[in-house]
């Protein structure tokens, strides 16, 4: 054992937690007084006092800074300065990686010369576990090199600072990609730990020995090891370990498809470091995953209050890279969630964050705020501001996904200048920019910005061309039906009623326009039903009995794959550089690979489910003869409009376009108001019965006039006919059955039920 790590008596132990403590303007005072104090033992204990503080109390630096200064007052004592840049080199460990790498580096030359060749070896470990950290491989393993002789010469009592060296050289193979050495030192290392009972690095060793077998593609057993460690580490109180598996069974369920459970693993994570208010990195870092995951999920108000609190941590304890990320990523989120309100906060955010780039030289962070600028000029239809951004000329010229996305930017600037001004030249080169975007994207198997390239081309040719713009629109629905088929259960719960853009909406406006009664009606069946359909059969994945056992075999396999490697991407990215994980997802083969073959084996799957009627949704007549009811009534908000279809269980259908929606939001919020006003002034019972008259006789013109606008214009069938209404969006907060046609409610005519949409005929019968 190193003379360091024997604790300094009592006594002077206390004298030098009083000079920690004694105000800064007291300090030269205090040492005066103590002049035993100015002396490498002082040092010394000042290290073992940073050393025993939490992992990133930044009180450390200040113990260190204090150091410092005793130091400068040693200049002939050879290891007084060494040893104070030791202990500030680990008070930065966890708070500035790089300050202190630089603080080792200059401790280094004083131990090679003067010191204890164990504590230079130390030191030279510290280094690898950072040099491992921030990519530098080679430094890393050649600290390794110098320091394991040094270590194996002091024999059976440097046995702790064996294991402390191999533990961060077996980090240092699992960054550099390594995993299979890694993997086997993980072992030896967690022997080697339960033989010193040291509980603690048996844990960090286990834990590290289940990030390199998910880097492996052995999620699974990954997974068990870390909820196992999990187990055990609450039952010895090591919360900081307990903070960290739950960081990474976080991060390892998002890859996974399981954002529930990875949900909660985050806030357990985030819940525990503030508890101890440890490593405002691992803080940070696990606001950041849940706020991404909650942008993904589309709860865009969530992702920002967690963007929100990891900018704040980050900022204040000086991690600028992160921070960075995080003000781009609430950015985002604010744009997303649309409104004068959080436009004017997206910019804010932007501007601080482009500041921190500049002055940090982060390129890649200010190639993606400059991008997020056209999008928010685009977002707030501003196609002169966004033309302004166009022309800042790229920064990462090599990037050609990069390009791409550039150019569809611009298309869509083109495009939105056309629709303002009817400039053909704009829509022109609004049309050449989307087609090379989709020859690009077609070529590079990059589905994201086909289907941008397509939506955009199908908005572009709608006013003249419909036909073409149907052709369009077709094609990104089943986009966006591959996609959705690629979802886990876990994420269809929690996504499908976000995953509806404006493009299905616009498709059945046309088909309305064209009278296409019958394609309507399937368009609007796999915009509101396709994904609820495919989470009733998804429940229903245990039963696996009909689905051959190759199929399921290569299932699986694949998908671990495919987990696997978007968990090798997310965890060989960091800071600033996360932002390129979504790129380097995009460009890496194997994971196009893998995409492309897991896409065919779910569609191979879905066809040996018996009772998953999908295809029904294509040939309304066979599902509608299935149905109890004499009318199926389907609406469909689709911005601008209301279309209803109707349909009789012959297949005839017919489809109407219904008033414009803000005369239908007028009525409905007079009629709440009036509903409220009943409810609030109806007690006791004796009032109620008191107004009835005149309340009903307030409330029947607005009843007749939903009936004028949402069921008179369908010619319904005769009295005494079964109606199966199906509404959309704000439409279900309409009472139908009570509408008044001026003589009587429609509960009175007809015999009706309410239904999601109709697509649910083809839903599997309940048990």
């Amino acid at each position: 054992m190193s003379s360091l790590d024997i604790p300094p008596d009592d006594a002077f132990l206390t004298e030098v937690r009083a000079f920690l403590a004694c105000p800064t303007n007291q300090m030269e005072a205090w040492l005066a007084n103590h002049p035993h104090l100015v002396s490498r033992a002082c040092i010394s204990a000042i290290k073992h006092e940073v050393d025993n503080l939490k992992l990133s109390d930044p009180v450390g630096r200040a113990y260190a800074e204090r150091a410092m200064l005793i130091a400068s007052a040693l200049p002939d004592d050879p290891l007084a300065l060494p040893l104070a840049l030791w202990t500030k080199g680990n008070a930065e460990m966890y708070l500035a990686q790089q300050a202190a790498i630089e603080s080792y580096e200059q401790a280094l030359p004083g131990y090679r010369t003067a010191g204890d060749p164990l504590d230079y070896a130390r030191i030279l470990s510290n280094l690898l576990f950072l040099f491992a950290d921030s990519g530098y491989f080679d430094q890393g393993e050649a600290a390794y090199q110098e320091a394991r002789p040094l270590i194996l010469a002091a024999g059976e009592n440097a046995a702790r600072y064996d294991l402390f060296l191999e533990m961060n050289y077996a980090w240092l193979l699992h960054c550099r990609g390594d995993y299979l050495k890694a993997l086997e030192l993980h072992d030896r290392n967690t022997q080697l730990a339960e033989q010193l009972e040291d509980e603690i690095s048996a844990y960090e060793s286990r834990v590290n020995q289940a990030l390199t077998l998910g880097m492996l593609g052995r999620l699974d057993e990954g997974l068990a090891i870390l909820l196992q460690q999990h187990q055990a580490a609450q039952q010895h109180g090591e919360h900081l370990t307990v903070a960290r598996i739950e960081m990474d069974l976080g991060m390892l369920l998002t890859r996974l498809g399981q954002p529930g459970a990875a949900l909660r693993h985050f806030s357990a994570a985030r819940q525990h470091f503030h508890s101890l208010d440890e490593n405002h990195q691992e803080i940070g870092s696990v606001l950041l995953y849940e706020a991404e995951l909650l942008a993904v999920l589309g709860a865009q108000r969530e992702a920002r209050r967690s963007y929100t609190q990891a900018h704040l941590r980050l900022k204040e304890h000086g991690l600028d890279p992160y921070a960075v990320e995080a003000s781009i990523g609430q950015a985002v989120a604010n744009r997303l969630s649309g409104g004068p309100r959080e436009y004017q906060q997206a910019a804010r955010l932007l501007d601080d964050a482009e500041k921190c780039c500049q002055q940090h030289g982060y390129v890649w962070g200010t190639m993606q705020i400059h991008l997020e600028r056209v999008e928010l000029s685009l977002a707030q239809q501003d196609s002169s501001a966004a033309f302004s951004w166009l022309q800042k000329p790229l920064t990462l010229v090599e990037s050609h996904d990069l390009q791409a996305r550039w150019q569809i930017l611009r298309a869509d600037a083109h495009a939105l200048h056309y629709t303002r001004t009817g400039d053909i030249q704009q829509q022109s080169a609004a049309q050449q920019n989307y087609q090379q975007v989709l020859t690009y994207a077609q070529s590079h198997h990059q589905r994201w910005l086909e289907r941008r390239a397509l939506a955009g081309l199908g908005k572009l040719v709608y006013p003249d061309h419909p036909a073409v713009a149907r052709h369009y629109f077709t094609q990104v629905m089943e986009h966006d039906d591959l996609t959705r088929r690629t979802l886990t259960v876990e994420e269809l719960k929690a996504s499908f009623q976000h995953q509806v853009s404006e493009v299905p909406l616009l498709l059945v406006e046309l088909l309305a326009d064209q009278q296409q009664a019958a394609q309507a009606l399937t368009t609007m069946w796999r915009t509101k039903g396709a994904a609820l359909l495919d989470l009733f059969h998804r429940q229903d994945e245990d039963n696996t009995s009909r689905i051959p056992l190759d199929v399921q075999t290569e299932l699986s396999r694949v998908r671990q794959q495919l987990a696997a490697r978007r968990w090798q991407i997310a965890r060989e990215s960091t800071g600033v550089e996360n932002e390129q994980r979504h790129q380097r997802e995009i460009h890496d083969a194997t994971l196009q690979a893998l995409e492309k073959r897991w896409f065919e084996l779910r569609c191979q799957r879905t066809q040996y489910w018996s009772d998953h009627d999908q295809h029904l949704l294509h040939t309304p007549a066979d599902l509608l003869s299935q149905m109890d009811a004499d009318l199926l009534i389907e609406y469909l908000h689709c911005g601008r409009v209301v279309v209803a279809v109707c349909a009789d269980r012959s297949g005839q259908c017919r489809v109407v376009r219904l008033p414009g929606t803000s005369r239908l939001h007028r009525i409905l919020s007079q009629l709440n108001l009036k509903f409220t006003s009943v409810v609030v002034n109806g007690a006791p019972p004796e009032k109620r019965l008191q107004h009835h008259d005149e309340w009903i006789a307030e409330c029947l013109p607005l009843l007749e006039r939903c009936y004028h606008l949402l069921l008179e214009p369908l010619e319904l069938p005769p009295d005494g006919a079964r109606l199966l209404i199906s509404p959309h969006d704000y439409l279900h907060l309409f009472p139908f059955a009570a509408f008044w046609d001026g003589r009587q409610y429609m509960v009175e005519r007809y015999d009706i039920e309410m239904i999601l949409s109709g697509a649910l005929l083809a839903a599997p019968p309940p048990p």
